[in-house]
């Protein structure tokens, strides 16, 4: 995947890496490379992200904090919730 590359070396010299919905469209064995992918970035270079998705599964895997929005024209951060489980985290198929 010549992308993968490309998004490593970019990934390097950004401050924090805004991602919306990254994986939304991809199928679950990509989805899940990807994922691998940026869990191995973040470990190695230290990176800050700020990920949306709608899959709570995914939010579970890669992020140390969830940000829940309120519901509605005046959305806002209603709630943000610690991830209690370790950083090792990795879905039992994975493993």
């Amino acid at each position: 995947m010549p992308a993968r590359g490309h998004c490593a070396r970019l990934c390097h010299r950004a401050q924090v890496l805004l991602l919306d919905e990254p994986s939304g469209a991809l199928d679950a064995l990509t989805r899940g490379t990807i994922q691998d992918e940026l869990l191995r970035i973040c470990k190695a270079t230290g990176q800050t992200v700020f990920m949306i998705t709608h899959d709570v599964d995914e939010a579970i895997l890669l992020a140390d904090t969830v940000p829940l929005m309120a519901h509605g024209p005046q959305s806002r951060i209603a709630e943000a919730v610690r991830n209690p489980l370790p950083r090792s985290r990795m879905p039992p198929s994975r493993r």
